[in-house]
């Protein structure tokens, strides 16, 4: 008896041993899986998140290139060597044609007022000179590229981002500046492409980490397309 209950306890002791051992194998599986899963969610994200800064850069790079092309071609026509006032009508409304992608493209003078808009050329345009990168452009020398704050383009109108910069007189003064409103819902299409699954959500935020557009949008804040 006594050798019998010594063997039982060596087996249980066995037994045990072996349930310990399966017991950390399966651990280090588990977390070596996990870790797997974690590393290539990681690397999917960055993927998705590198397609989608491109889309977005190569939208903005059209819009800030359109932009340049009027503001440059305004700037000429203060200094007198530009094209008469219908064929710049003419000449932003075929830029305009050739980007789809923004609601429109607006010349305004130095108080905000339109000189030049694509879509109605005598319509005023909906608060521009309220906008703080117009307070920017007419206050101090900023001339590279500016982009806005979502807000309504006008009071009825569509969320937008405005993509701007200033243009000016000879002799530097501040002659106005050259608006090209993207529609938020745009941007959110763009995102929406992207793969983030069932539970996932992405988003665009601007230089001061404030939501410019999410997919999918919050529902609770009443507003199209995430907008903040």
């Amino acid at each position: 008896q006594l050798h019998a209950g010594r063997f039982v306890t060596r087996l249980w002791r066995m037994v045990a041993s072996l349930l310990l051992l399966i017991a950390i194998l399966i651990g280090q599986s588990i977390y070596t899986s996990r870790q797997q899963h974690e590393e290539q969610a990681v690397v999917e994200t960055y993927s998705v998140a590198r397609v989608l800064e491109s889309d977005i850069a190569n939208l903005v790079d059209k819009v800030r290139l359109a932009i340049h092309t009027v503001a440059t071609e305004q700037e000429r026509r203060l200094a007198g060597r530009g094209t008469d006032e219908q064929a710049a009508r003419a000449y932003i409304a075929a830029i305009h044609a050739n980007l789809p992608d923004v609601l429109a493209i607006r010349v305004t003078d130095a108080a905000g007022r339109p000189v030049y808009q694509s879509e109605f050329a005598d319509a005023p345009a909906p608060g521009i000179e309220e906008q703080p990168y117009f307070r920017k452009f007419r206050e101090g020398h900023f001339s590279g590229l500016a982009i806005s704050e979502p807000h309504r383009d006008g009071p009825d109108g569509p969320w937008v981002v405005d993509v701007a910069r200033r243009y000016e007189h000879p002799d530097g003064r501040f002659a106005g500046a050259v608006v090209a409103p993207i529609p938020v819902e745009r941007l959110v299409t763009m995102l929406a492409a992207a793969d983030v699954g069932p539970s996932g959500a992405v988003s665009v935020r601007g230089e001061n980490l404030g939501l410019i557009a999410r997919h999918p949008p919050f529902p609770e804040r009443g507003r199209p397309y995430g907008a903040p």
